[in-house]
């Protein structure tokens, strides 16, 4: 049961990324990987990238 609540928060920093590297003009598939892979750290660091 734990790890389906560990697959969901990660799904939704996957999606987090998503949405932000949209925002932003970047590539929201990588991104959403990227997230999905990283987690929070993914989401701060498509944050802190400038608009391309």
């Amino acid at each position: 049961m734990q790890a389906i609540i560990w697959l969901i928060l990660w799904a939704a920093m996957g999606f987090v990324c998503m949405q932000i590297a949209e925002k932003k003009g970047r590539n929201p598939t990588l991104w959403l990987v990227v997230g999905f892979f990283l987690g929070i750290l993914g989401v701060l660091i498509v944050a802190l990238l400038p608009h391309a």
